[in-house]
């Protein structure tokens, strides 16, 4: 082992050590969650995942060092009824800062895990694995390379993550974010499906199985919205889901467009949306973000009430904070947005009524 890869072990392994195990503590969720069929068990019990999205666990304020506020995890657990978030780790982020990184993580992980929460630890990059590189636009204040990832870095990090979360099959492993392979050619998104699915097999393999159980979570490409292709040809592992991502943009004004490219995959694996989302047309706050128009009866309503419900597909709504859109936050950091409103309503509905 040379100096730094010594080093970077040492890192781990003391960070893991000061922080204890993930799921301890008298009031931690003890979860032995694994995929059976295209569906969710717990200790016998089947689950349904319904929360909302983190994307601001790396990022820090501008003008200082201090990480941006995150939520209390008690009241989302609490008031908002949710059972899952999903910490969106951006690999830039991640890699310009790794020990801090990896105790900024474990300290959350183990938050949401105290307030019975479930997690979904994600790998955001977007671009293709080993191609393109997606960069976020200037004005959106984030680091250029932000979603950038090798394919050694997305090694690397799985190899970190599963030993260190392998004690706790409530926190879940989503591989990569949204995998983009052309901006311009989305029609041939299925045929490289393939590709994908040769270097997933090999992550969980190689940096995951060896030590953790946890449930893996695989994208497609086309940003993670083209699912066809996996049904025929799905990933060699039992304890597999596959991710959907669904935003107006997608759809083109008609919600059901989007189930040609679910292509039944939940009828047989197990479908998580971990993200989607929308802006209420009459907010319409820039027109930088029009993608996201919607109105709630049209897209939000019928997404949730007439696809994902019906399908048992769990979900993840985009984005719990004040900076990336659809924001549930308002500016002010504490005030729900209409869409932050639309979405505790509709978690503390379907969750609250589960739990009765």
């Amino acid at each position: 082992m040379n100096k730094l890869n010594r080093r970077k072990f040492l890192i781990g392994l003391a960070l893991s050590t000061a922080f204890g195990p993930i799921a301890s503590g008298a009031n931690a969720l003890r979860s032995n969650l694994a995929v059976k069929g295209n569906k969710l068990f717990d200790q016998g019990k089947e689950v349904r995942l319904r929360g909302v999205v983190l994307s601001d666990i790396l990022k820090k304020k501008a003008g200082n060092n201090e990480y941006r506020e995150l939520p209390n995890y008690e009241m989302l657990a609490r008031s908002w009824k949710a059972n899952v978030v999903r910490m969106s780790l951006y690999p830039g982020y991640w890699k310009a800062d790794k020990e801090n990184s990896m105790a900024r993580t474990l300290e959350q992980v183990r938050a949401a895990r105290r307030a019975n929460l479930y997690v979904i630890i994600c790998w955001h990059a977007i671009g293709f694995p080993g191609g393109l590189v997606r960069r976020p636009q200037g004005r959106w204040g984030s680091r250029p390379d932000a979603y950038e990832s090798s394919i050694s870095d997305l090694h690397e990090f799985w190899k970190w993550a599963s030993s260190t979360f392998h004690d706790d099959q409530g926190i879940l492993f989503e591989l990569w974010n949204e995998p983009v392979y052309d901006t311009e050619d989305h029609k041939n998104a299925p045929k490289r499906w393939t590709q994908l699915k040769h270097l997933w097999e090999e992550v969980i393999a190689k940096d995951i199985r060896p030590l953790a159980k946890n449930i893996v979570i695989c994208s497609t490409d086309h940003a993670a919205y083209d699912l066809r292709g996996v049904r025929e040809d799905p990933v060699l592992d039992a304890n597999t889901g596959y991710a959907w991502h669904v935003y107006p943009g997608k759809v083109y004004g008609d919600i059901n467009r989007c189930l040609k490219y679910l292509d039944g995959l939940d009828k047989s694996k197990v479908v998580f949306v971990t993200e989607w989302g929308f802006i209420p047309s009459v907010d319409k706050p820039d027109d930088r973000f029009s993608r996201f128009y919607a109105s709630k009866s049209a897209f939000g309503d019928k997404l949730i009430d007439g696809i994902l419900e019906p399908k048992g597909i769990h979900w993840t709504a985009f984005n719990y904070g004040k900076y990336s859109q659809p924001a549930m936050l308002e500016p002010d950091g504490s005030s729900l947005s209409s869409w932050g409103g639309y979405v505790k309503n509709k978690i503390e509905k379907l969750n609250g009524f589960e739990s009765r």
